[in-house]
Order: C-alpha cells, then structure tokens, then sequence
C-alpha cells in the first residue's frame, strides 16, 4: 500500500503544478489542489514536509481567500497535524492553540469549528505529555458538544474517545 500511495502522489503531483500555478485557476480551486499536494505528502509518510507545504498554503491563499475561508481553516489544521506528526507536539499545540481562538472568535465557542480545532489541542496536548491540561481540554470539548450537539454527534464521539484516551493513559478511572 506505501508503494500505491506514493504513486498516487506522484500523479497528484504531476497533475496539480499547472494548475496550482495557473493565473486562470480560481484560488480556490489553486488553493484546494495544493492543500490535497500538502496532504498526500503527509499520508507518505513525510509529515515535517507536510507542514511545511500546509504552511505555505495557509501564506499563499489566505490574502485572497480570508482567514475564516473553509480551506485556510483546514490547511492550517493540517499544518498543525503534521507538525505534530513530524514529532514536534508541542508546534501542534501552538497551532491548535491559534486556530481554537480564531473559531471561538469567528464562528462562535460553541460552533463545530471550535469543538474540532478544541479536540486537536486536546489530542496534541497529550501527545506532548500535558496530561492534565489534555484531560481537562478533552472533558470541556466533550461537555460543550453534547450540549451543543448532543451525545450521538460525531464531534461528541470523537471527544468521547479523546477523553477515554486521555484518561487512560493518566491512570484516571473516571
């Protein structure tokens, strides 16, 4: 399977430059296209280059697309992912710290978005061994989303599972 992913980079690659490069392509278009480059170098194992190229997404199209556009917000989430997955936690902190404010701020404290950039510093404070800053992250996302959304949303499940996570690995049964 590592072989085909890599093939399937290569094509992806092959097939975006023109477009990622080309002044007729809508930005959104260009942006979408170099965001799905960023993440198929990530699923082949390169996560530090990854971030690096959701990184420059994030500076190339958010002049013309805005902070608050759907796929800045997602590029920078995947920035955050993979510099946690290149093994520097405590950048994926700092990120999900940013972008939790910015959708509290933008799209309200109780919006999927929020609840979603909430769970990755949850899940990166773990990672980065904060244990009891993870767990009360996990409890508070967890709690906002079954109010929010109720016990049966995604978002709620995802939170449950990050909280079971958590407290596991810091020996509280609760």
């Amino acid at each position: 399977i590592c072989e085909r992913k890599r093939q399937a980079h290569d094509l992806y690659v092959d097939l975006s430059e023109d477009i990622v490069n080309s002044p007729a392509a809508s930005p959104r278009l260009r942006c979408s296209i170099a965001s799905g480059l960023a993440l198929w170098t990530g699923e082949i194992d390169r996560p530090y280059d990854a971030s690096l190229r959701f990184e420059e997404v994030v500076a190339r199209f958010a002049p013309d697309l805005g902070e608050r556009d759907s796929l800045i917000l997602e590029a920078r989430r995947g920035q955050a992912r993979f510099a946690g997955e290149a093994g520097r936690p405590d950048k994926a902190v700092e990120l999900y710290r940013g972008i939790a404010d910015d959708c509290a701020r933008w799209f309200g404290p109780r919006s999927p978005q929020n609840f979603e950039a909430r769970r990755g510093l949850a899940r990166w404070l773990l990672a980065a061994g904060n244990n009891d800053e993870a767990l009360e992250a996990y409890r508070s996302v967890e709690r906002d989303c079954v109010e929010a959304l109720g016990r049966d949303h995604i978002l709620t499940l995802w939170a449950s599972f990050g909280l079971a996570e958590a407290q596991k690995r810091a020996g509280d049964p609760t």
